[in-house]
């Protein structure tokens, strides 16, 4: 007999089932959500190796270390836990190989500061430690440079009583001292601690001066130290202190104070005197010198002048020699620099000068005066608005030009766009922009194109460019890029042009 179930029951019933399989439903959807967030990409992006690992103290059965935290993703994040390896007597090679450290703590997030005692080692013994990071999918980053710390170390370094400057600089000078050893004079320091302040620097005051980044070589204690301090500010008088740190982390005493006044920017770059100059190609000149510094041949100097001229360059003729744009933004001193000279005079001798400035404003000596003769093009096309020159087109003379070939444009208005098709083609117009026109109104692009790597040595110069529309990147959206000039693969000088009228598309990159 079947038995009887109320409307009531059967409406609760029914309830019940339509909830359930609605949370069935959600639950599943919240695991496929979960699934798809997930990213199916592996982690191969190692920490960074932790910072500033040094030995910070040490008793005669541990030795404490200090280090700064890196990231997960590079910089990024936390690491998920240290690798640290000791290696008693000498560096272990390779660190893999030495000993590892256990119970080491969790790591912080990055730079934050860290430090870790390791107990139970052997009085009076050397020991060598390095540290790496691992993230939860084991990948490490490098090891630090190798720290050395020493147990039931006696002594701290001695003081430093001799602290002096020689070679006084508008933005440098040299650091001299003897140098104390490990223990006392014997021996050799870990690493030198420089500090400077407005105010003199005492034992109470050391704290508050500002530590310098500076790696000094420590030396054998007694020897000589010299090390130049560089990038100083010219006209300033700060105090200067040193101490030494031992593989114990012990600290010697803080140096004599050191006044050092620096003398104003006067002292301006050296002259460059190797100079050289060739022509690789049509109207095209590379020149190459090493770098003057910023005060006579140290640090770097501010910026270059660039001139050439029909004779050797001197002071006599400098004002009114022809002077280069895109000048390399100077290299430290010593460096090798290279420019690039384009567009200069084809099938003529040119004399080229540089001069170097400092941030003071104190010019070099103008450089050697070398000279070459510049390449002309191996073949010119002439093109006239009414069709009668070598092509009836100025892309038709370019169609049928070679690399390192010009075309010459007469006056009148251009209704094409040009497309330099991977060629280095120097395109000119005889009489400037006033009188030359390419007008782009008529075509739904930019009017000039170099999208197929264009070597250097292309030049467009004299022309206005007149109407572009932009060359159409994406159908859907109407997003365009270079209404007048579209480059975003190839090489181009830009000289005496004038660029206006230009219609967009409303998404579009003008340029």
């Amino acid at each position: 007999m079947t038995p009887y179930v109320t409307p009531c029951a059967a409406f609760e019933s029914t309830w019940l089932r339509l909830i359930a399989g609605h949370l069935t439903i959600l639950v599943l959807l919240l695991g496929l959500a979960a699934g798809c967030s997930k990213s199916t990409s592996p982690d191969v992006t190692p920490p960074s190796t932790p910072t500033g690992f040094y030995v910070a103290a040490a008793t005669e059965t541990t030795i404490t270390l200090a280090w700064v935290a890196g990231g997960n993703d590079g910089a990024r994040g936390r690491a998920s836990r240290y690798d640290l390896r000791v290696s008693p007597g000498a560096p272990a090679v390779p660190w893999d190989s030495a000993a590892a450290v256990p119970d080491l703590p969790a790591p912080k997030p990055s730079g934050k500061s860290e430090s870790f005692t390791v107990s139970g080692l052997q009085d009076h013994t050397i020991y060598y430690f390095a540290l790496r990071a691992l993230d939860g999918a084991q990948n490490a980053s490098l090891f630090t440079d190798p720290v050395q710390g020493e147990t039931g170390d006696p002594a701290p370094p001695a003081g430093i009583t001799d602290l002096g400057a020689t070679g006084l600089a508008p933005h440098a000078f040299t650091l001299t001292f003897t140098a104390p050893g490990d223990d006392g004079f014997q021996g050799t320091a870990v690493a030198y601690i420089v500090r400077r302040s407005p105010e003199e620097i005492t034992k109470t005051r050391w704290a508050d001066a500002e530590s310098l980044t500076v790696a000094i070589p420590p030396l054998p204690g007694g020897a000589p130290v010299s090390y130049r301090l560089e990038g100083l500010t010219p006209g300033t008088s700060l105090h200067y202190a040193v101490r030494a740190r031992d593989d114990a982390g012990k600290t010697g005493p803080v140096s004599n104070d050191l006044l050092v006044a620096l003398p104003g920017d006067t002292l301006p770059p050296a002259a460059i005197a190797d100079l050289a100059a060739t022509s690789p190609g049509p109207f095209r000149v590379t020149l190459t010198w090493t770098a003057p510094g910023n005060d006579g041949d140290e640090g770097t100097a501010a910026r270059y002048e660039v001139r050439y001229a029909t004779a050797p360059v001197t002071g006599a003729n400098w004002a009114s020699a022809t002077p280069v744009s895109g000048s390399p933004v100077p290299s430290a001193a010593g460096s090798a620099e290279t420019m690039d000279v384009i567009p200069v005079p084809g099938g003529e001798t040119l004399w080229f000068g540089v001069v170097a400035t400092d941030y003071g404003g104190n010019e070099s000596p103008i450089s050697n005066s070398p000279s070459t003769t510049v390449a002309a093009a191996n073949q010119v096309w002439h093109v006239y608005a009414d069709s009668s020159g070598d092509a009836p087109t100025i892309q038709d003379a370019i169609i049928h030009a070679r690399t390192g070939d010009m075309v010459l444009v007469g006056p009148g208005t251009y209704h094409e766009d040009i497309d330099f098709l991977g060629k280095g083609i120097y395109l000119k117009s005889q009489n400037g922009p006033d009188a030359t026109i390419l007008d782009g109104s008529q075509e739904d692009s930019s009017i000039v194109m170099l999208h197929s790597q264009e070597p250097i040595g292309t030049v467009l110069e004299g022309f206005t460019l007149r109407g572009g529309r932009g060359t159409l990147l994406n159908a859907l959206t109407g997003r365009s890029e270079g209404g007048a000039i579209w480059c975003p693969t190839g090489s181009l000088v830009i000289r005496g042009n004038w660029m206006i009228q230009m219609t967009f598309p409303l998404q579009s990159d003008h340029s």
